[in-house]
């Protein structure tokens, strides 16, 4: 996944929120940091949104098997464990193996990264609870997080994705 070469846009990244938007129990996808900011970043940093459950599943599985246990404060959550919540996600997100090879394929085309996050369902209405879930030194990380929000616009078409552009996040 860490493969980046060249500046992430939504452009270039396209075959990856398609791939992304794929998964089943994705609900809705939202772009956070640089590329949301500026249309243009080192990695693109994602929100994959999903149903209350599968957040609570996400989230037990980065306790159980990365040791991130409410009452343990990790320095950096976010940036010390990437891969760690890009595989509880796609693990979380039942992501079969074709669905994981299409999105590592798509990245290794791109030349691009990714920095998953996922987020309940609501979660930007939200805000202060959803920090107490996630370890960060900064106590309004999410809060900064969530002002870059940007939705993806997607649609299905003859069954295909159609990855369109970004909408203020509500």
């Amino acid at each position: 996944m860490d493969q980046q070469t060249a500046p992430v846009t939504i452009r270039s990244m396209t075959q990856v929120l398609v791939a992304l938007a794929s998964l089943a129990r994705v609900q809705q996808i939202q772009i956070i940091g640089s590329v949301a900011r500026e249309d243009e970043g080192k990695d693109l940093d994602v929100v994959l949104v999903v149903d209350h459950y599968t957040y609570a599943s996400y989230l037990a599985y980065m306790w159980r098997n990365f040791g991130l246990y409410g009452s343990i404060v990790v320095d950096d959550f976010y940036m010390s464990y990437t891969e760690a919540r890009y595989e509880a996600a796609m693990a979380v997100l039942k992501a079969t193996p074709r669905q994981i090879d299409a999105i590592d394929e798509a990245l290794q085309l791109s030349k691009g990264s990714i920095d998953v996050q996922v987020m309940p369902v609501g979660w930007l209405n939200r805000i202060a609870e959803i920090q107490t879930h996630l370890p960060h030194d900064d106590a309004n990380f999410v809060k900064k997080i969530a002002a870059d929000a940007r939705t993806l616009r997607t649609s299905i078409v003859q069954g295909q994705v159609i990855v369109g552009g970004m909408d203020a996040a509500k």
